[in-house]
């Protein structure tokens, strides 16, 4: 190997012990193919705005950097100013590969600084993909207190899917201890929200059914709005007492008055003292079909009148009809209409 003689520079750069010197700061230097071997520390170095090239000019060849049993530190990047760090960032069809060998487990750390990091991780351009793939090790995603958490909100005519195909664990939505809201399908589309719609094998549904007071409501009396509960020969059963709340239906021909409480299901009404043989009321909403009233006496005097009565009803209203009389009397009625 030729000897270099030591000379007085500006700028230099020291290989396996060998000091290769250029006069003028603005030189370059330029090392061919050839294998430099040190027993002690290698230093490569410019000044403040020098430009490092390291096989620029490779296209099928390969650069290492790192012995193949390593156990110090390979550090890419370590300043303390503000600087990009670009790996894979050419514009051929690169693979960057990153803790990808199989013989021992690796630990990857990816902006795990105590500072407030930004990081984007792959693109929404045409069809890209991210993959995010766990062991038995588990997935963990957590963030602080106040963290917002968004998924999917660009997503239109996709598709959402949280769980196995054939998952037999617990899959858990909400899991607070204190006072929160869980809220699905909240929003102001036309959505269809589907729970336990699969056919295959039957479903055991459980809304609020723990032992604390809860307050269930389902449905809404807005305009058209319609609740269907439907039971097979298991049968539907109301435990508790069964309330209904609705408009207050008005008295049909000003022979009698409704009371405050009552409701197109049920209810009572009290008629005139005047000489009458019939009272209506009029329900707050049209039912489809004439519903079935059943009305029974609720003091004494429509007692008396009791044997002589019956009702008519249609969607509209319904009527009791029974011999004239100048008492006023108060009845009971419940409606209700099959289909």
């Amino acid at each position: 190997m030729k000897t270099i003689k030591k000379y007085s520079i500006l700028s230099g750069v020291v290989l396996g012990g060998l000091l290769l010197g250029i006069i003028s700061v603005q030189a370059a230097l330029t090392l061919g193919l050839g294998v430099f071997t040190t027993g002690g520390d290698i230093s490569i170095d410019g000044v403040a705005t020098s430009t490092f090239s390291i096989g620029t000019s490779t296209t099928s060849g390969v650069i290492l950097i790192g012995g193949a049993a390593q156990t110090g530190l390979l550090t890419v990047g370590q300043s303390t100013g503000v600087n990009t760090v670009g790996i894979g960032t050419g514009t051929g069809q690169t693979t960057v590969n990153i803790a990808t060998g199989a013989t021992n487990g690796k630990l990857v750390n990816i902006a795990t600084g105590a500072v407030p990091n930004l990081t984007t991780i792959g693109t929404t351009n045409g069809t890209s993909s991210l993959n995010f793939y766990v062991g038995t090790g588990n997935f963990v995603m957590d963030g602080a207190g106040a963290t917002t958490y968004n998924f999917g909100t660009s997503t239109t005519s996709g598709t959402i899917t949280i769980g196995g195909t054939g998952q037999t664990g617990l899959l858990k939505v909400g899991q607070s201890s204190g006072v929160n809201t869980v809220s699905i399908g909240t929003g102001t589309g036309q959505t269809t929200v589907n729970i336990a719609t699969g056919a295959t094998n039957g479903k055991v549904v459980s809304i609020a059914n723990n032992a604390t007071p809860n307050y269930v409501m389902v449905g809404s009396t807005n305009g058209t709005s319609t609740l269907v509960l439907q039971g097979g020969t298991g049968r539907i059963y109301f435990a508790g007492q069964l309330v209904s709340s609705s408009t207050v239906p008005t008295a049909g021909d000003g022979t009698a008055s409704v009371s405050a409480a009552s409701t197109d299901t049920v209810g009572s009404f009290t008629t005139v003292s005047s000489g009458h043989s019939s009272s209506t009321v009029a329900f707050a909403a049209t039912y489809t079909a004439a519903p079935v009233c059943l009305v029974s006496a609720a003091d004494a005097n429509s007692g008396l009148m009791a044997t002589s009565t019956y009702t008519t009803s249609t969607a509209t209203n319904f009527g009791v009809i029974h011999g004239t009389t100048t008492l006023t009397l108060t009845w009971n009625y419940f409606c209700i209409k099959n289909e």
